[in-house]
């Protein structure tokens, strides 16, 4: 013999699935909203890391030598830097600069070339 279920039963059982599926739907609604958060995070903190490597003279040295080698095959022309200074939070200086393709055809030649952004007219 089978147990005769009412109707009342059928949606009790109709509304637990109902909350179960609320339920589930919150649980991944909560772990995207986590996983995106992290990910933002994690771009952001590249970012700054990035942004504070910049002012170690050794990861200068390193992008200048890159920004030369880069010149030299995609432009065929030369780049020299002497030196790349990077102060807080935005001074830029750049000595002994050369560009150019031949001694005769110098496009940039410098001792030192600076630049002083202000912060305060940036935001």
């Amino acid at each position: 013999m089978s147990p005769i279920v009412g109707f009342g039963e059928i949606i009790v059982v109709l509304q637990s699935d109902i909350i179960f599926d609320k339920e589930k739907k919150m649980r991944f609604l909560r772990k995207l909203f986590i996983y995106i958060l992290r990910t933002i995070l994690t771009i952001f903190s590249l970012i700054v890391l990035v942004m504070i490597l910049l002012y170690i003279p050794a990861v200068q040295d390193f992008v200048k030598d890159r920004a030369e080698q880069y010149v030299e095959r995609n432009m065929n022309m030369r780049l020299s830097v002497g030196r790349i200074l990077l102060k807080f939070p935005l001074d830029l200086a750049v000595e002994k600069i050369y560009f150019g393709q031949t001694e005769r055809d110098t496009m940039l030649y410098a001792d030192a070339i600076q630049v002083n952004v202000a912060l305060s007219k940036l935001l």
